[in-house]
């Protein structure tokens, strides 16, 4: 690969792509990006900076040309009663996604068998997801077309005791205290994804097109008042408003992962210690921390991360958004990152960053600065083709769809983002 930076500090276009094969369009339409709808429905609170990442299950088949494009259990069942190339291409797509709720994606086969019997709500109706916060105060929401009648009635044979919130929704308790955190193994269902992984009764909030769970009914009676306007949401957050609007800009957008900075841990002794542990002892330690801060400049401290997936009709795009104040610190760091991407090695394996990407399929880096109402935002673009619909050589497997994304954000898991560190 002829790996080529590019630097540009611009307003973004908006790019009106073609239509695939499939029927789809991967062109930014006149509507509200559903990230932009969803950020309306969460509440402003410190949470958010803890877990955060959303993902669109319409975007990700769409934009995988051939793939199924699956809106009930029935056409789910269909698929795979038999061999196609939409069966294949539809889990291929589906491979590729690494954010919204684990426990409906990692039991997607039994939630499609067994939810709607359960809850009330078929699986494929659902057209996105988030999850926000860590265990035992997550809360995962979903929106869709769904029928509060019917999830009324499963869930009152269930025990579940009905309650209106703020703003007219209704708040489904599966007990007297309304607590959603005890378990019961006895009790566990992996086919019902709200809690049934653990036996839990979580409650349920439940509107038309929204539905929401957590084993904390706190978050859901804060998520109640924030839809119904009586406390701030993500979409009057100016670091989150920002950023999606600045990863919405080009193509689809299929997922994505928004992390306070926090998280991305400095290129410290101490705190490469308590990422590798003993892997490492204090002579390696240092002479790594050497090696990757030879010539590392610092760039502006940033608000919020973003690592985003999209899709036009031609490629993947996996987006590292940094959301500042003022576009002069997002211009700084513009200058910064692709230095950085140029020289980092992986901790993880030692290999060079642009190797990785290589092996990743990357065509090109780009950077740009999106300069906002209230906030600016420099996005880094990492190019590749989308993933093939020919079988692995040797094999009778298609390649994972998003395989940028998941490297990015497989770095992050592993706490292998050197390169967005903000000073060494």
């Amino acid at each position: 690969m002829n790996l080529s930076i590019i630097t540009r500090a611009t307003r973004f276009l908006v790019l009106l792509l073609c239509v695939i094969g499939t029927g789809t369009t991967l062109a930014q339409s006149d509507e509200t990006p559903p990230l932009v709808d969803m950020l309306a429905l969460i509440p402003d609170d410190a949470a958010v900076n803890e877990n955060f990442s959303f993902v669109d299950y319409r975007a990700v088949t769409a934009a995988r040309e051939g793939a199924a494009t699956i809106t009930s259990a029935e056409e789910f069942a269909a698929l795979n009663a038999g061999e196609s190339p939409e069966r294949d291409l539809f889990w291929a797509a589906y491979f590729g996604i690494r954010s919204g709720p684990s426990d409906f994606l990692s039991n997607l086969r039994l939630v499609a068998e067994g939810m709607l019997e359960v809850t009330g709500i078929d699986p494929f109706s659902i057209e996105q997801a988030l999850t926000y916060g860590n265990p035992p105060g997550m809360v995962d929401v979903y929106v869709g077309e769904f029928s509060p009648a019917q999830i009324a009635v499963l869930h009152s044979l269930r025990g579940y005791a009905q309650n209106t919130t703020e703003g007219g929704l209704t708040l489904w308790c599966g007990n007297e205290e309304c607590d959603g955190m005890q378990m019961n193994i006895a009790d566990r269902n992996p086919a019902n994804p709200f809690g049934g992984n653990l036996g839990r009764q979580q409650s349920l909030l439940v509107g038309d097109d929204v539905v929401a769970s957590s084993a904390s009914t706190a978050r859901l009676e804060q998520m109640a008042a924030a839809i119904a306007g009586n406390s701030p949401t993500l979409a009057d957050n100016p670091d989150f408003a920002a950023a999606a609007e600045a990863i919405t800009q080009e193509g689809l957008l299929l997922q994505a992962w928004f992390i306070h900075p926090a998280q991305i841990p400095a290129l410290t002794e101490s705190a490469m210690a308590q990422t590798f542990g003993s892997s490492l002892n204090i002579d390696e330690l240092k002479a790594l921390i050497d090696e990757m801060t030879e010539n590392y400049l610092p760039i502006p401290p940033y608000n919020l991360l973003v690592f985003a997936d999209t899709a036009t009709e031609s490629e993947q795009i996996a987006l590292v958004a940094l959301v500042y104040h003022r576009v002069e610190d997002a211009e700084a760091a513009a200058e910064v990152l692709p230095q950085r991407i140029e020289n980092y090695a992986s901790v993880r394996t030692q290999a060079p960053l642009t190797e990785i990407l290589d092996e990743r399929g990357v065509t090109a880096v780009e950077t740009e600065v999106y300069d906002g109402a209230e906030r600016a935002v420099l996005l880094v673009r990492l190019r590749a083709p989308l993933a093939s619909s020919e079988t692995i050589e040797d094999s009778d497997r298609l390649t994972a769809s998003s395989m940028v994304f998941n490297l990015i954000s497989n770095m992050l898991f592993q706490r292998d983002t050197g390169w967005l560190a903000i000073s060494p």
